[in-house]
């Protein structure tokens, strides 16, 4: 099972996460990403002045494990979860299990309650639903105030284990920063909608924002401040805690370069063609006129002319058919103890539409201007191939208890390089006011579009994904159409 989504995760770069579920009774199955970005000439990405080692710079890959879902429906679900950390506590101080198991279940219940918030207030806010969302709203506060109230709970409770004390009070800290944020978009949403405005959902909400901003003044917790740079409450929370918590899903890795020892196998080979040919000119020329010859001497210089050139061209033929068949990239994917469970493999190169996919061709085309079909060679196309492969016996052996249901694949693309050579992201016109000409400001986009192929063992998704974007950074994502075959 495969499915995938897009976001912006900053001006510069956009993230597509896919999920894939390995099979529990195939020892290997895995999936392959076709990705195809449709460059416009006028940015002048080509082989020459972008190549594979630019593109790679420009991308991150993660693989992690699914966090558990937790939904705000009724609160059975995390005290359930409370239950199992206060049983890990107890485990923990008889020695049935280490620091590092308590650790990681308490750092997944932060994970699984960070993402359960922050998607019911995304379709919060893109609902625009007041009635109903005033319902979530309400059972949201109720729910958020009884998870906190219930966990700080947990943790005085074992304030006398230092141990156990302090790591709960990180994790405290953490889902409080969280919360926060989250909360303080509800309110600007709030805010910018005035069926909302004066309603009791907004003076609830405001309850316990305050709730949480003095309770964060009481233990110590940083609090962002007006006109300040706030360097400390950023790194603290965005880098140190974040990282803390979400590593406990991270899978480790070890990437290489591909196809190494088949390289230099290819330009041994490539070598020893070129010195027969050095060889064989030597040994002609010495049969016809001698060891000590003027002709002879020429021979011996042209020949190693002729093998220096054949060797290097050879080198390149060979090359371009390597890069072509084998990956350039090799990841191996490892559990947190070191034991193989995948290995991921990648290719880059430029491509011409007679080599791609129908299906993407004629995805290409879906919701663009009729105008740019009559435009030909308008656009360099950019062919990034990842293949995926987990021993789905192995890795479930190993994540059985882990409530997982699967990993992400994350791709993180960065545009950077793409609006080197972009025009002013402003242009301007005139339009007619009161019989005078006014010069009106006009904001210039670009548009890069993307078709990404998703292949697995029982099924084949096409999606489309249309980045807008100007010297200023990503204005929006646009998902275009998908299909499934």
């Amino acid at each position: 099972m495969i499915s995938s989504s897009i976001k912006i995760h900053d001006k510069f770069q956009c993230e597509i996460d896919l999920f894939f579920k390995p099979p529990r009774k195939k020892r290997n199955q895995g999936y392959k990403i076709d990705t195809f970005i449709f460059v416009p000439k006028t940015l002048d990405i080509n082989e020459l002045t972008y190549d594979k080692n630019d593109f790679y710079k420009g991308i991150k890959n993660y693989i992690r494990l699914k966090a558990p879902e937790l939904l705000f429906k009724n609160f059975t679900n995390y005290a359930e979860y409370l239950e199992k950390i206060s049983q890990d506590i107890i485990k923990f101080e008889a020695g049935e299990i280490t620091i590092q198991n308590f650790e990681h279940d308490l750092h997944v219940f932060c994970c699984s309650l960070e993402n359960a918030v922050t998607k019911r207030v995304e379709i919060t806010i893109t609902n625009h639903n007041y009635d109903k969302d005033a319902h979530h709203l309400k059972s949201l506060i109720h729910s958020t105030r009884k998870i906190l109230t219930k966990f700080r709970e947990l943790k005085e409770f074992h304030q006398s284990n230092h141990e156990i004390y302090e790591t709960l009070k990180l994790i405290d800290e953490y889902i409080s920063f969280f919360i926060k944020r989250n909360l303080f978009k509800l309110l600007n949403y709030l805010g910018h909608n005035l069926e909302c405005n004066t309603s009791e959902t907004r003076n609830e909400l405001l309850k316990l924002i305050k709730e949480e901003i003095k309770y964060c003044q009481i233990n110590s917790i940083l609090l962002p401040a007006k006109n300040q740079s706030n360097e400390e409450y950023v790194y603290r929370n965005k880098v140190l805690l974040k990282k803390l918590v979400w590593s406990s899903l991270y899978l480790n890795v070890d990437t290489t370069r591909g196809h190494k020892w088949v390289s230099h196998t290819i330009f041994a080979i490539a070598a020893g063609i070129s010195m027969v040919f050095a060889t064989l000119v030597a040994f002609v020329v010495q049969q016809t006129y001698g060891n000590v010859s003027f002709p002879f001497f020429m021979a011996l210089v042209i020949g190693y002319m002729g093998k220096d050139r054949i060797k290097e061209i050879l080198r390149d033929v060979f090359k371009d058919k390597l890069d072509s068949i084998t990956a350039e990239r090799v990841t191996k994917v490892f559990s947190k103890e070191w034991t193989r469970i995948g290995t991921i493999k990648e290719r880059f190169n430029y491509v011409h539409d007679s080599n791609i996919d129908p299906n993407v061709l004629r995805l290409r085309y879906v919701g663009s201007s009729p105008i740019f079909k009559r435009l030909k060679k308008n656009e360099e196309i950019i062919k990034y191939q990842k293949k995926v492969l987990f021993k789905g016996k192995k890795f479930w052996s190993i994540y059985s208890k882990s409530n997982t249901d699967g990993v992400k694949d994350i791709l993180r693309i960065n545009i950077a390089p793409f609006i080197q050579k972009m025009d002013s992201p402003y242009t301007y016109d005139s339009v007619l006011e009161d019989d005078r000409a006014i010069s009106v400001r006009l904001e210039r986009f670009y548009k890069l579009n993307i078709v990404i192929k998703y292949t697995s063992i029982s099924d084949t998704h096409y999606h489309k994904y249309r980045i807008v974007f100007n010297r200023k950074g990503i204005n929006r994502i646009d998902a275009v159409n998908n299909s499934k075959q």
